[in-house]
């Protein structure tokens, strides 16, 4: 049990990777597999607990049983899926990763032979995000969609972890289940308890389906300050990506359910609630006490319930729909600035707002008894309203239909406008989440195309083996294929930098990356590989364990996380995070409007007027840092003589225009 289980990968073939051990060849036991059934929570759960320590064992023993299940090529028993079940993520349990793992040091050295060194790197940056949904808020979340009228269809579920959504669904609903999960860790394991479930683990910008196809779309979105590279909606931050690619997919009439941070409707640009509002209306939303995670997920954070309905075709946009905007509230504690939904309906709050009560002083849902928590959720939920659901028409799912394991897998894994070559031999096109065949493409372009793809693999497979410690047996069994495979072509087509192997794969992303493999003399139209053939171009990935100053624990932790990640960055210094912020005061500043940290080039860029006029109105001693830097960089302001507008311009509103002209031709 202690060996690595790794993928084994043929970058030639066009199948999807199987999972081998370390040891090849291997015989496997012969025990008949269990026939695969679906995993369902049992109503009395008796594995959720506060408890660290017990948090780590579960993991641990899952880790394991999953091991085991590789080993022997076989799906879980209904017992095991049990033990499968138990795994919380790694949120809340950082220690485990830290060079002094203390108590932990056991449960530590043992992690790092259960998983491969890309495994364990993605399970240590999930500490800050890895949060589980508990038990009882999925049941309350499904009492809230069965009042709405929602009684089963076609779910997806975008952000799935091991899927408690799919395993704690109402008995009777007829459920058509498509699960999304990045980390490849969890999304095995989420296979495993959920076999009849279409499962897809990759990031949900990558996953394949059609958008308008869903009926519910239902799940807890990923928290961070990060963006999702989607040039499409504009690179928003990941929790917005997800609900504005959830409101995409959904069907008219369909619902959008989602557990989403407090940000979302609290914070004081509103753009991200009017993009939604142009497609979907609010039917409702539920604050919930930052005590609703505090259980399970080990982390106290104010989250809100969304449920929004896609609008009906031809259906207008509210203009003034009532949860756009933030507006002054008075709580018995003092006033806050909160959305106007929950000003108009405070009802909907579960518990207090209070003001500065969060980790870094922005407001907090406070609920004085946890205990009450159950029976205050049931009472918002009868406030929704009533059987606003109505079914769609049954039709094929253009998921499943004509798609097997097979072209999901290389959608998964393939860029969007990028060539493939499928397992039939035709050459594709991936165009959002469908394999579009290329026709009339020629025999001579078709094998072209070929040779190129079989290049890009090799080089692909090559670059990977270079990021990890392989070995040199290994290092040269993949420099001596990315040879052949450009050995190959050169012989048969020319260099990859000749106009016509160009132009047969024309707007290929991977195509810049391919003519950079050659230094080419277009005078002469000869070529030469580069150094890139011959020796290690890229050192392999290191494990950053420490760092000697904050400076240093910034730079690590933009480059690891892409963010200010201060419980990473103290893990690296041994230094706590009050420490660390007051060693890069000007580097670093709070945003008191997501009460994230961010560097300074983040949070003195866009529209710093707004965020001046936002931090000003605190007037809280802490930011005082933050006004003096926003000061500096405030834009001059323009003369009348220095501002011209176009009738049309996209950042007008409309009905400026209208009034303008109205104005004009009434004169």
């Amino acid at each position: 049990m202690s060996k690595t289980c790794q993928l084994e990968l043929d970058i030639f073939s066009t199948t999807s990777p199987t999972i081998a051990t370390s040891e090849s060849p291997k015989v496997h036991q012969q025990n008949p597999s269990p026939k695969p059934v679906a995993f369902r929570w049992p109503e009395a759960v008796a594995f959720e607990n506060s408890n660290p320590k017990a948090k780590l064992a579960d993991n641990m023993a899952a880790l394991r049983l999953l091991c085991q299940l590789r080993e022997e090529e076989r799906k879980a028993s209904q017992i095991e899926q049990r033990t499968l079940a138990q795994y919380n993520g790694w949120g809340g349990l950082a220690l485990v990763f830290e060079p002094d793992a203390r108590d932990w040091r056991g449960e530590a050295t043992e992690l790092k032979t259960l998983l491969s060194p890309t495994d364990y790197s993605s399970a240590q940056a999930s500490v800050t995000s890895a949060f589980y949904t508990p038990y009882a808020l999925c049941r309350a979340m499904y009492e809230a969609l069965a009042r709405l009228g929602f009684a089963g269809g076609k779910i997806l579920e975008p952000s799935a972890g091991t899927g408690i959504f799919l395993a704690t669904q109402p008995a009777g609903w007829d459920c058509d289940w498509t699960a999304v999960e990045l980390d490849t860790v969890t999304g095995q394991i989420l296979e495993q308890l959920q076999p009849q479930a279409n499962v897809q683990i990759c990031g949900l910008q990558d996953a394949a389906f059609t958008d308008t196809s869903y009926d519910l779309i239902v799940g807890n979105v990923p928290f961070g300050d990060y963006p999702i590279h989607d040039r499409r909606l504009g690179n928003p931050l990941i929790h917005d990506y997800f609900l504005l690619r959830s409101v995409e997919l959904v069907r008219p009439g369909g619902i959008v359910a989602l557990i989403v941070s407090r940000g979302t409707l609290d914070k004081s640009d509103p753009g991200i609630r009017q993009r939604l509002a142009e497609t979907a209306d609010l039917l409702g939303a539920i604050r919930l006490p930052d005590c609703a995670f505090a259980k399970r997920a080990l982390t106290r954070v104010t989250t809100d319930i969304l449920f929004l309905q896609r609008h009906a075709t031809n259906q207008t946009t509210d203009e003034n729909a009532g949860w756009l905007q933030t507006v002054p509230f008075k709580g018995d504690t003092g006033e806050i600035c909160i959305n106007e939904y929950f000003a108009a309906h405070p009802e909907m709050i579960v518990g207090r707002m209070v003001p500065e009560a969060g980790q870094f002083g922005q407001p907090a849902c406070r609920l004085d008894n946890a205990e009450q928590l159950p029976g205050l959720l049931a009472q918002a939920i009868q406030l929704l309203p009533a059987d606003c659901y109505r079914p769609g028409d049954k039709a094929p799912d253009a998921n499943r239909i004509n798609r097997d394991d097979d072209e999901l897998a290389i959608l998964a894994r393939t860029k969007q406008f990028g060539y493939v070559a499928t397992p039939d031999g035709k050459i594709s096109r991936r165009e959002n989440n469908a394999l579009v065949p290329l026709t009339g493409l020629g025999q001579k372009r078709t094998e072209r195309i070929k040779g190129l793809l079989r290049l890009r693999d090799a080089a692909r497979f090559y670059l990977d083996v270079q990021s990890r410690k392989a070995d040199n047996v290994e290092m040269e069994d993949a420099r001596a294929l990315l040879n052949q495979a450009y050995d190959r072509f050169a012989a048969r087509h020319g260099p990859v930098n000749m106009r016509a192997n160009q132009l047969a794969l024309a707007d290929d992303p991977d195509l810049p990356f391919l003519c950079a493999l050659e230094d080419f003399e277009p005078a002469t139209q000869q070529a030469t590989k580069t150094v890139f053939f011959h020796q290690r171009t890229l050192d392999p990935n290191q494990e950053i364990v420490h760092a000697d100053t904050a400076a240093d624990a910034l730079i690590y932790s933009l480059h690891q996380h892409g963010r200010v990640d201060l419980p990473y960055m103290a893990s690296l210094t041994g230094k706590p995070p009050e420490i660390l912020t007051e060693e890069l005061a000007g580097r670093i500043f709070c945003n008191p409007e997501t009460g994230q940290w961010e560097t300074a080039d983040d949070y003195l860029a866009e529209d710093v007027v707004q965020k001046l006029r936002f931090v000003r109105k605190l007037k809280r001693p802490e930011y005082a840092a933050n006004v003096a830097a926003l000061e500096s960089v405030q834009p001059a302001p323009l003369g009348p003589a220095e501002i011209a507008v176009k009738l049309g311009a996209p950042w007008v509103p409309a009905q400026v225009v209208q009034q303008f002209v109205e104005d004009l031709l009434t004169r």
